[in-house]
């Protein structure tokens, strides 16, 4: 998966410039827009918003999704599928945090960790060159360490179901 740096950002405004004649005004965003502003640091993506007459949009977006998908990116599939798999894990560790303590603060406290930790720790970590397949939010590690946290949850929570006791509530059965 090939990041995303100032030449790649670019190649795509000179693509698209030279693809898509209409006037528009376009606005960079965050990693791609510090990449044009010298920030040694690479993205994953290009961000933007456009302004453009309403009759325009097809057109505009004919032009870039042909970019995207003839240039060297990370593979949709594979980001989908591993974002999609690491957020059903995390809605399950976050939600049985909610449900164990009680509160939504505790909750809402592990998910803003996991927001500021969870590609920069990994990737101090491992050190290595295209840590985003690895690592962040559609990682492998993400999803493995994940997985073996929801499993060791469905596991405490089916010991509990089978003791009566759910969530530190007594269960009797009146049958």
């Amino acid at each position: 998966m090939e990041p995303v740096t100032s030449e790649v950002v670019f190649r795509f405004l000179q693509q698209l410039g030279e693809n898509y004649p209409n006037k528009l005004t376009f606005y960079l965003l965050g990693g791609s827009a510090l990449c044009l502003l010298g920030s040694p640091r690479e993205t994953l993506d290009i961000d933007y918003t456009i302004e453009l007459d309403a009759a325009d949009i097809n057109e505009f977006n004919e032009v870039s999704i042909f970019w995207y998908f003839n240039n060297p990116a990370p593979t949709v599939i594979y980001q989908s599928i591993f974002f999609t798999i690491n957020v059903i894990f995390l809605g399950i560790i976050i939600g049985r945090l909610r449900i164990d303590s009680g509160s939504i603060w505790i909750a809402t406290m592990a998910h803003a960790a996991h927001n500021a930790i969870n590609f920069e720790l990994f990737a101090a970590i491992f050190l290595c060159a295209q840590c985003e397949l690895y690592v962040g939010e559609d990682g492998i590690i993400m999803g493995i360490i994940y997985g073996l946290i929801v499993v060791w949850i469905l596991i405490k929570s089916k010991k509990s179901a089978n003791s009566g006791i759910v969530n530190g509530i007594h269960i009797k059965s009146l049958g």
